[in-house]
């Protein structure tokens, strides 16, 4: 009877290891181990940036999730009117501006690489206006209706590229009216259309309308004078008509107005207009109906 007592105590012995061993198992699992947060790089600063005309100090600020120990961040820009300064360990691309002393607007990029390049638009205000001299000698309206069925009207669409450095597109259409002498250059900004080929560029349609805000796209840019390395220089879009017996040579600026282009297929043909003022209040307006020649000034 003892032995059969200690076998049934040793029986339960094992019966209570056995039911704590899986227990006790279950506590001693390690922890699964959590997958690291991929890496990921942000700007967090405004896209395109704003800078006064005045210039000064700014910053393009960034985070970083899971840094990688083998990525800096830097940053480069291709312009003389900005300088990096770079991190100081805030996250932050430290750069100055130097001040605009045009009237003219200016932008560039600034590329910030990590893991890769990262561009941030950086647009510059020009310089505040005083009081603004009239450049038109223009001492009437002028109203100009041409049309390409002859050889009294020529018409180029004249592709510039990126000139502006901000991504958009420039281009002047040039109008020229053979009998009266008279000729008008319309300079819009629009979508750009990159390093396409001479003879797949295509001549962008819509309406053209000047405005304040010039970094819009789509828009009719009044003219101007400025200084460069040469000396002064008109850009934007300006009218401009020869001596003749009837007239006088006059130059005008266009201050402000709207050009609108569209395309007939059928006919392959341009139906173009505009209604323009000068900086003296004059009114140019226009008609063409016709071809129109792209050129290529990208190269």
């Amino acid at each position: 009877m003892k032995s059969l007592r200690n076998v049934w105590a040793l029986l339960a012995l094992v019966l209570a290891v056995s039911c704590e061993l899986p227990e006790q198992q279950e506590q001693e699992q390690p922890e699964p181990v959590q997958p690291a947060a991929p890496m990921e790089f942000n700007i967090t600063s405004a896209n395109p940036m704003v800078v006064l005309a005045e210039g000064g100090d700014y910053a393009i600020s960034y985070s970083i999730t899971s840094p990688d120990e083998n990525l800096e961040v830097y940053a480069s820009t291709e312009v003389d009117w900005i300088r990096i300064k770079g991190d100081e360990g805030d996250n932050k691309v430290h750069f100055a501006v130097a001040a605009n002393e045009l009237e003219q607007s200016r932008s560039t990029v600034i590329v910030v690489t990590y893991d890769r390049d990262y561009k941030i638009v950086v647009n510059q205000a020009g310089a505040n206006r005083g009081p603004q001299e009239i450049l038109s000698n223009l001492t009437h309206d002028v109203d100009m209706v041409m049309t390409g069925d002859d050889l009294s009207t020529y018409a180029f669409a004249d592709y510039w590229g990126g000139t502006y450095g901000d991504g958009r597109g420039m281009w002047q259409f040039w109008f020229v009216d053979v009998v009266n002498r008279q000729m008008i250059c319309l300079e819009i900004l629009t979508d750009s259309q990159g390093t396409v080929p001479t003879d797949e560029l295509y001549i962008p349609t819509g309406q053209f309308i000047t405005t304040n805000d010039v970094y819009t796209y789509d828009v009719l840019v009044p003219g101007y004078r400025t200084t460069d390395i040469d000396g002064l220089y008109d850009g934007g879009s300006w009218f401009t008509q020869l001596e003749t017996d009837v007239q006088e040579e006059a130059y005008a600026p266009i201050d402000e107005g709207e050009l609108n282009v569209s395309y007939d297929s059928r006919n392959e043909s341009y139906y173009i207009t505009f209604d323009l003022l000068d900086d003296a209040g004059n009114k140019i307006t226009g008609v063409y109906n016709g071809s129109v020649t792209i050129e290529d000034f990208r190269y």
